[in-house]
């Protein structure tokens, strides 16, 4: 297998820029979009093999002189990590109804009903206690369709996707203003109240708060504990929409709960039967971007 470094780089970042720009969006967001863009690179590499020998991603930059590489799958989907407006007009999936909901509008009757019942069924799952987190995952920006298997461990994860092998360092996931590891998560507080407030620190608004909810339970181990306060930590979000019965890309049922904001916004699918997020769907002007976890579970071994 080949290894590659885990850092984050593409090429017409300057281009994309002058586009135009928006509020950056979630850091589970750009986490998601690390994942794909190392997916897109090792893609690229695959169908070009002479053109892309020796490719080395390098940290994502808000300026960067551009390269003569042209990556056009990277482009894409780097466009969300840099949180670039990218109009799309491609025959990709079409994305689960947009939230009309905003930001000062009072949380859906509904919403905290069934984030409580979604909670106590979190709280009833059993405790991870495998060394590995495994979670496969696909993501669709624009017209590109990118997989990848993520196992996660205390010190490090490991991102496989196409025969190849991308190693990253410790994962960290946001609460507030705050970066926390795997450790980090077992530390939280389980109080939904003292949660959302930690959530809510150093944050421009609800919907970022919501991406960090949604990225914690969709691709992280945390404990049914930690799961069930999220959940409820939800419900007392104001803004929080209960879109209803609607099905992932992958076919599945579940239940769509949104948050619309002035700068993008985003949706979850839940199962309520098992309390794992399906898919999650990320709008900002011009593009959406999607992730459906296809599983997502402990694991005792890479592979």
């Amino acid at each position: 297998m080949n290894e590659t470094s885990e850092y984050l780089d593409f090429p017409g970042a300057e281009t994309l820029q002058a586009a135009g720009r928006v509020a950056p969006p979630s850091d589970q967001a750009l986490d998601r979009a690390r994942a794909a863009v190392l997916t897109a690179a090792s893609a690229e590499a695959a169908r070009q093999p002479n053109r892309t020998a020796g490719l080395v991603v390098t940290p994502l930059r808000p300026r960067r002189t551009m390269t003569g590489r042209r990556l056009v799958a990277v482009l894409a989907l780097a466009a969300v990590a840099a949180g670039v407006v990218v109009a799309t007009n491609s025959g990709a999936p079409a994305p689960s109804r947009r939230p009309t909901a905003t930001a000062h509008q009072p949380a859906a009757a509904g919403a905290p009903a069934f984030l409580g019942g979604v909670a106590e069924v979190a709280a009833t799952q059993p405790a991870a206690t495998a060394p590995y987190w495994k979670t496969q995952l696909r993501t669709v920006v624009g017209a590109h369709t990118s997989t990848a298997t993520v196992y996660v461990s205390r010190t490090g994860y490991v991102i496989e996707s196409k025969g190849r092998t991308y190693k990253k360092g410790a994962p960290t996931w946001s609460v507030g203003a705050k970066l926390v590891d795997w450790n980090g998560l077992d530390a939280l507080p389980t109080d939904p109240a003292t949660l959302l407030s930690m959530m809510s620190a150093g944050r421009a608004g609800g919907r970022d708060v919501f991406g960090q909810a949604g990225g914690i339970l969709a691709d992280s181990p945390a404990s049914p504990a930690l799961r069930a306060a999220l959940f409820k930590a939800l419900g007392r979000l104001t803004g929080v929409k209960l879109v209803g019965a609607a099905k992932d890309a992958a076919g599945r049922s579940g239940t769509e709960l949104a948050f619309a904001g002035q700068n993008g916004s985003e949706a979850l699918i839940v199962d309520p039967s098992t309390a794992q997020v399906l898919e999650t769907v990320f709008w900002q002007a011009g593009g959406v971007s999607r992730t459906t976890y296809l599983s997502s579970g402990p694991a005792l071994s890479i592979g």
